[in-house]
C-alpha cells in the first residue's frame, strides 16, 4: 500500500470514529429523553391517582353531608311532632275551658 492509501485509510478511520462518537452522543441524548418521558408519565400517573383520591374524598364528603341532612330532617320531624303534641294539648285545654 502506498503512503497516500494509508493516509486515506487513516482519514477514513478517523471520520468513522467521529461518526461513532456522534452516534454515541445521540444515543445518550435519546436515553435522557426517554428518562424524561418516563418521569413525565410517572408524574402523570401520580396526578391521576391524586385526582382519583380527591374524587373519592368528595364522594365521601357528599355522603357525609347527606347523612347530616338526614339527621337534620329527623330533628325537624321531631320538632314538628313536639309542636303537634303541644297543639293537641292546647286544643284539650281549650275544650276543658
Amino acid at each position: 500500500m502506498s503512503n497516500i492509501d494509508l493516509q486515506q485509510l487513516k482519514t477514513n478511520l478517523k471520520s468513522f470514529q467521529n461518526t461513532v462518537d456522534v452516534l454515541d452522543m445521540a444515543a445518550e441524548d435519546f436515553s435522557n429523553v426517554v428518562d424524561v418521558f418516563d418521569t413525565v408519565v410517572e408524574g402523570s400517573l401520580n396526578v391521576a391517582e391524586d385526582f382519583s383520591n380527591v374524587a373519592e374524598d368528595f364522594s365521601n364528603a357528599a355522603e357525609d353531608f347527606s347523612n347530616v341532612v338526614d339527621v337534620f330532617d329527623t330533628v325537624v320531624e321531631g320538632f314538628l311532632n313536639v309542636a303537634d303534641v303541644f297543639d293537641k294539648m292546647v286544643d284539650v285545654f281549650i275544650n276543658i275551658v
